[in-house]
């Protein structure tokens, strides 16, 4: 798998037969989101748009996938197997804001994919972990500094992404200007992403739970 790129990784486990055949509840969970939200985008869209930044990773000319949506729509469902996939130890999960000016240096540990659930770039923006002028160069396919230790590398390390990456978070409310961010600045992070609309519920009162509590499923 190593050898592999993340790509080829990602077609050659696709083609191997599901343990749990034609009963995945992921992949059902999976088509039932498709359905219910064809009105706001045709899956193949999204696949390609994945496809795009898995290959070559994020640039001008190709945007973040943003998976954004109510509650219970299914947004971070439909991503999850790519845990499963690259393994979660070598998946880069949203940094804590907690960690202040040293949130992104688990970046550079080996990553080979890039998974932001529940992400809000305002927020990151307003807090200093991520300035709008950094996350416009970090997704544009540009060098940018991430800071560490001050006994490595003076504190700071420059980096580049060139992989996979997809972002998730609820629509309300996701790019609403707070403290020093500008709707300048929201204009710059808004310039980054691709944005996918999900509206459809697939996890209502009284119903089987669809969406939330399925195993993802590397192979579909």
């Amino acid at each position: 798998a190593e050898e592999l790129t993340d790509w080829a990784l990602l077609c050659q486990t696709a083609e191997k037969s599901c343990p749990h055949e034609d009963n995945c509840r992921y992949h059902k969970a999976c088509e039932e989101i498709f359905e219910g939200n064809k009105a706001n985008w045709d899956k193949r869209h999204l696949a390609a748009s994945l496809r795009n930044i898995i290959v070559a990773g994020p640039s001008k000319d190709t945007r973040v996938p943003f998976l954004a949506g109510a509650t219970n729509t299914g947004k971070s469902t439909l991503v999850d197997g790519f845990d499963d996939l690259y393994g979660f130890e070598r998946v880069f999960h949203l940094p804590a804001l907690t960690d202040g000016k040293f949130a992104l240096r688990n970046w550079m540990k080996e990553k080979r994919f890039a998974y932001w659930d529940e992400f809000d770039p305002v927020e990151f923006a307003n807090k200093g972990v991520f300035s709008p002028t950094t996350f416009k160069k970090a997704f544009g396919g540009q060098w940018f500094e991430i800071q560490v230790a001050q006994n490595h590398h003076d504190g700071n390390k420059d980096w580049r992404w060139k992989r996979g990456v997809v972002f998730t978070n609820k629509l309300k409310g996701l790019f609403t200007a707070k403290g020093d961010v500008s709707t300048e600045d929201i204009n710059h992070l808004k310039s980054r992403v691709e944005l996918f609309r999900f509206t459809f519920p697939v996890v209502s009162p009284g119903s089987r739970p669809v969406g939330g509590n399925v195993p993802a499923c590397k192979y579909n």
